[in-house]
């Protein structure tokens, strides 16, 4: 998956809060950190969790996920931590993100599922970049070896 597209969803300035729901997926157990590419004046505002496919209700640990900041890769902080975001592993689920009434400004761009806190996405990068010794982000944040 791409992750520095142009592309985005966006909301605001609303009255209501802004709610998306994506479609069931399912991801291996190996996988302990959410990232997303966010912007906007009101990104931080931004809440995410991880839903049962099935119920819709959040899964133990990852209901009310938080992002402190906007940028390209963000970490989601789930009250669970990585064990709960593992734990879903193998189970169809789907992701809400929602920005409460009244904000201004928010713009999601791509989230995806890492295998530690570098938050190496595995997708293409385009042109690649720096910090990017490839055409893929294989390291994230971290030093390649």
């Amino acid at each position: 998956m791409r992750r520095d597209g142009f592309a985005s969803v966006s909301i605001g300035p609303y009255l209501q809060p802004g709610v998306l729901v994506t479609r069931s997926a399912q991801f291996s157990g190996d996988k302990t950190a959410m990232f997303v590419n966010v912007g906007g004046a009101d990104a931080r505002r931004l809440a995410v969790s991880v839903l049962d496919a099935a119920t819709e209700q959040p899964l133990p640990g990852l209901a009310s996920g938080k992002i402190d900041q906007q940028g390209v890769r963000v970490q989601v902080a789930f009250e669970g931590g990585a064990s709960a975001l593992a734990k879903a592993g193998g189970t169809p689920v789907r992701v809400k993100f929602y920005l409460p009434a009244g904000a201004n400004d928010a713009q999601l761009f791509s989230f995806w599922l890492a295998d530690d806190s570098c938050g190496a996405s595995n997708g293409w990068v385009a042109a690649g970049g720096p910090g990017f010794n490839a055409s893929r982000d294989l390291c994230g944040s971290c030093r390649c070896q």
